[in-house]
């Protein structure tokens, strides 16, 4: 009993040791990191765009906007974010790394993009017969 005891201490103490995995580090000076927020709105009617996605290009992470088109994260100075909404055209934003305070603000504007659908046309038909007569 004392061999399969030690048997499985030795197993688990081995996949321990076996799970070190790199890891990305924290910049060593945490004045670097900057707490980004703002509110996303829309160019033409200045209206909050919500549920905006933005993706930070650098660190490979994001955060959606909320209803009212705030948002909040993490980066560090010189970040690229990506901001994409349904029916405005995607843009970037670099968070500059001329910062004095882990703290900053924006108001982040979408442009809207122009969808062309292609053209449909409408047949209206007098009666049902008439309709039925069409698709037969």
């Amino acid at each position: 009993m004392v061999k399969f005891t030690s048997f499985i201490l030795l197993l688990l103490s081995s996949n321990l040791f076996a799970q070190t995995e790199e890891i990305l580090e924290a910049p060593a000076d945490d004045s670097l990191l900057v707490q980004l927020s703002g509110v996303v709105i829309a160019e033409s009617t200045l209206e909050p765009a919500p549920y905006t996605a933005i993706y930070d290009k650098t660190q490979g992470r994001g955060v959606v906007a909320d209803y009212y088109g705030f948002f909040s994260l993490v980066t560090l100075p010189g970040d690229t974010l990506y901001f994409n909404y349904y029916g405005y055209k995607p843009s970037t934003y670099i968070v500059p790394d001329t910062l004095e305070d882990n703290r900053y603000s924006i108001i982040h504007i979408l442009e809207s993009d122009t969808l062309l659908l292609p053209e449909v046309e409408v047949h209206p038909w007098p009666s049902r017969e008439d309709f039925a007569r069409a698709f037969v």
